[in-house]
């Protein structure tokens, strides 16, 4: 599961397996696909979960004040790094080239890329389908890029 970071920022007080429960749940409640979470969903998420109230609630409530409150810096992910996310499921030579592919495609010249070109990076290449679009965003959280990519903003 994709999940925003917002969302994955419910792990430190609800555990993954909870934190990955709830979100599916609301997420599924305001009709939104959990692939393609944006910032209003996000936010339209984090003000039910407050209002179910409870552990739940509060763990949405702490989210949802620090969002509020803090706005950092977009954080830095090398070329490289992304292409070694991709390397174990696609092999090294296949992740660069389909990396600098994309990342030429969107106009990303530099060698290092936000987290939100990161994040384009990937939804790009999940619209080809195949390997490598389930690899971009698919499947087992553990082993999939964009999730991982979202995780590291933690």
């Amino acid at each position: 599961m994709a999940l925003n970071p917002r969302a994955l920022a419910l792990v430190d007080s609800l555990g993954r397996d909870r934190s990955v429960e709830v979100c599916r749940e609301v997420f599924r409640e305001l009709g939104v696909d959990e692939a393609l979470v944006r910032d209003d969903d996000a936010r339209k998420a984090l003000a039910r979960l407050v209002a179910r109230g409870g552990l739940v609630g509060a763990a949405a409530r702490v989210v949802q004040n620090a969002s509020v409150t803090s706005t950092p810096e977009p954080e830095a992910i090398s070329r490289k790094s992304l292409c070694n996310m991709l390397a174990p499921a696609l092999g090294d030579e296949t992740s660069r080239q389909a990396v600098e592919r994309y990342a030429s495609q969107l106009g990303m010249v530099s060698p290092s890329l936000t987290i939100d070109q990161a994040d384009r990076l990937l939804e790009s290449m999940a619209q080809v389908g195949g390997i490598l679009g389930t690899v971009a965003v698919g499947g087992d959280p553990s082993r999939f890029t964009k999730v991982r990519l979202a995780l590291r903003q933690r």
